[in-house]
């Protein structure tokens, strides 16, 4: 055998054998959603990028090897709204990616992964869940620099979980972590409901908030969403705006751990969002790109 043949071999089992096309006659209750799109960044005055960060995190998490050959099967979509003829029509593409989510969860959801673009994408995902579960109510923890509650009367990146509190009031619990003070303007802490705020510094604070806020709220569907500028520059470089703060790896994994023993003791669906990974500023060896598949790895097996 020659060591050609030998690398053949060693790599015919792959994470990518898992992923099944998208098929109305058959949606597996477990989904991966592409949203290549950063309308919502351009119209936040961002820089362009994101939308290629689903293909760059995804091409990684392919190669990876699945823990048994016999893993559960995932349906795989991209929503395709990345016109950018389309920027002042923006409402109407968050509509568009809404209807296209909506039509593809099963009766019997158990985890969807959405993988942004632009943070603007947690509206359209939420908002189909929600309408698609009309019992459902939602805890969502929030790991970013930005509180996302811009009362900007133009929606983007920056307005989605006003969007949604508006639409949804007392059905989302919203919990942020990674919150800077000098990145965010007064006014996006006010008229938010019940919307709370974590003190992230210490680590063991941290971890015993969430196990407070996660026990209170154990009746409900909890969405981890990951804005990718919330985590430390050191090691996630691949954002438009590094984060000098952000929160450090054992930080993200706690929090991590914390939703994993969530969601395995709930009879809810696991909801996972990853937004504003932008590969252009990742360095050659993608290390961003592989941290971030690593998540998602776990948040299948």
């Amino acid at each position: 055998m020659n060591w050609q043949t030998n690398l053949k071999e060693r790599n015919t089992l792959k994470w990518s054998d898992r992923l099944k096309p998208f098929d109305e006659s058959h949606i597996h209750p477990h989904l991966l959603i592409e949203a290549p799109c950063d309308l919502g960044v351009m119209r936040n005055g961002g820089k362009r990028g994101a939308k290629h960060g689903p293909k760059a995190i995804t091409s990684v998490l392919k190669k990876m090897v699945p823990l048994s050959t016999d893993s559960t099967a995932i349906t795989a979509l991209s929503t395709g709204v990345s016109l950018e003829e389309e920027i002042e029509h923006f409402p109407s593409v968050q509509q568009r990616e809404t209807d296209l989510i909506k039509e593809s969860l099963p009766d019997h959801l158990k985890k969807i992964a959405h993988i942004g673009g632009g943070h603007d994408h947690i509206y359209p995902l939420i908002n189909a869940f929600l309408e698609r579960y009309p019992k459902e109510e939602i805890l969502i923890l929030n790991i970013d620099a930005h509180l996302d509650t811009r009362a900007d009367e133009q929606t983007h990146s920056g307005t989605p979980f006003r969007q949604l509190f508006k639409k949804f009031g007392k059905r989302l619990h919203l919990v942020q972590i990674g919150i800077h003070s000098f990145a965010n303007h007064p006014t996006n802490f006010e008229d938010m409901g019940e919307m709370e705020v974590l003190h992230w510094h210490e680590s063991d604070t941290l971890k015993k908030s969430l196990k407070v806020i996660l026990s209170q709220h154990s009746d409900k569907t909890l969405c981890l969403s990951l804005d990718c500028d919330g985590l430390d520059g050191s090691y996630m470089s691949a954002v438009s705006a590094p984060n000098h703060r952000g929160l450090s790896q054992d930080q993200f994994w706690s929090v991590f751990k914390s939703c994993q023993e969530f969601w395995h003791q709930s009879e809810h669906p696991a909801l996972y969002g990853v937004y504003e990974f932008n590969p252009l500023f990742d360095d050659l060896s993608t290390r961003a790109a592989r941290f971030v598949a690593s998540s998602l790895f776990d948040f299948y097996e």
